[in-house]
C-alpha cells in the first residue's frame, strides 16, 4: 500500500515537470512562429531530441521490438505530432491563453477514453477534478478577446489528439520510455519533412532558442513517460490544468507579471481540482 501511495506522489512529480517543460517550450515557440514555419520548429525540436536521446540513453535506447510494437509507438507519434502541429498553427493567430481553453478539451477526452479503452475505473471524484479545473480556465480567461473559428477548432484537434496520447502511453507504459521517446522524436522529424515546403530547415541567427527547444522537448516527454508509468490516464488527464499555474508563475519570475483576482481565482480552483485528483486516486486504490 505505501509503495503504492510512493509511486503515484512519484508519478505527481513527474507530471507537473512534465507540464511545467511543456509550458516553457510552448512560450519558447511562440516567439519562433512569427518567422519560422511550424514544421521547421517541429523539425529542429526533433532533431535536438534525437541527439540528447541517443547521448543520455546510450545502448539502453537499442531493445529488440517488434513490427507490431513500432506500429503502435509510430501511431503515438502520428497523434501526439497532430497535438503539436495544430496548437502551433492555432497559436499563430491567437493567444496562448485562448489556445489553452480550446486545449482543455483534452481531460475529457483523456476522462472517456481511460473508462472505455483502459477500462479504468472512474468515480465522482475523477468527474470532479476535470470539470472545477475547466472551470478555473474558463474563469482565468474569460476577459481574453472574442474566439476565431478555424483557430479553435485547430486548438480543439490539438487538445483532442493530446488526449490520446495520455491514454495511449499509459495503455502502452511497458514499452521501453527511452525507445518510445527517440521513436516518437523520428516520426516527428520525418513528418516535419514531408510538411515543409522548400523553406531553409535551419536558421543559424535562431541556434541557441533550436537548443533551448530541444531540451525542453526532451526533458518535457521524458517527465511525461515516466508519469504515464506510474499514474492512471484518468489521473493525469487533468495535470493539463497545470499549465495555466506554470505560466502564471513564469511570467511572474521572468517578466515581473502580475495576475489579476481573476486568474488567481481560476488558478486556485486549478488547484482544488488537482486535490479531487488526489481523492479520486485514494478511493480508487481503497476499493
Amino acid at each position: 500500500m505505501s509503495k503504492t501511495l510512493s509511486s503515484e506522489r512519484l508519478g505527481l512529480i513527474f507530471i507537473l515537470l512534465s507540464y511545467l517543460m511543456w509550458t516553457l517550450h510552448y512560450a519558447s515557440a511562440k516567439s519562433l512562429t512569427v518567422n519560422h514555419s511550424v514544421w521547421q520548429i517541429l523539425f529542429v525540436r526533433s532533431a535536438i531530441a534525437i541527439v540528447i536521446s541517443l547521448v543520455v540513453f546510450n545502448r539502453k535506447i537499442f531493445t529488440p521490438i517488434t513490427p507490431r510494437q513500432t506500429i503502435i509507438l509510430c501511431l503515438i507519434g502520428l497523434a501526439q505530432f497532430g497535438s503539436a502541429g495544430f496548437f502551433y498553427v492555432a497559436s499563430k493567430d491567437m493567444s496562448l491563453s485562448l489556445v489553452t481553453i480550446a486545449y482543455s478539451v483534452s481531460p475529457f477526452v483523456v476522462m472517456f477514453l481511460s473508462a472505455w479503452f483502459l477500462k479504468e475505473r472512474l468515480n465522482r471524484f475523477h468527474y470532479a477534478s476535470t470539470f472545477i479545473g475547466l472551470l478555473g480556465i474558463m474563469l482565468a480567461n474569460a476577459d481574453s478577446a472574442h474566439f476565431q473559428f478555424w483557430p479553435v477548432v485547430f486548438a480543439l484537434m490539438a487538445g483532442t489528439c493530446w488526449g490520446i496520447t495520455v491514454v495511449s502511453a499509459r495503455g502502452f507504459k511497458a514499452f521501453n520510455p527511452a525507445l518510445q521517446l527517440l521513436v516518437i522524436s523520428i516520426v516527428f522529424l520525418v513528418l516535419s519533412l514531408c510538411f515543409n515546403q522548400s523553406q531553409p530547415l535551419i536558421r543559424l541567427e535562431s541556434v541557441k532558442l533550436y537548443g533551448l527547444l530541444g531540451i525542453e522537448v526532451f526533458l518535457a516527454q521524458y517527465f511525461f513517460l515516466k508519469a504515464s508509468r506510474l499514474m492512471t490516464a484518468s489521473a493525469m488527464g487533468p495535470f493539463e490544468y497545470s499549465s495555466l499555474l506554470w505560466s502564471i508563475l513564469i511570467d511572474f519570475c521572468l517578466f515581473g507579471g502580475v495576475p489579476t483576482i481573476q486568474i488567481i481565482a481560476g488558478a486556485g480552483l486549478v488547484v482544488l481540482s488537482y486535490f479531487f485528483v488526489i481523492k479520486a486516486q485514494s478511493t480508487a486504490s481503497s476499493d
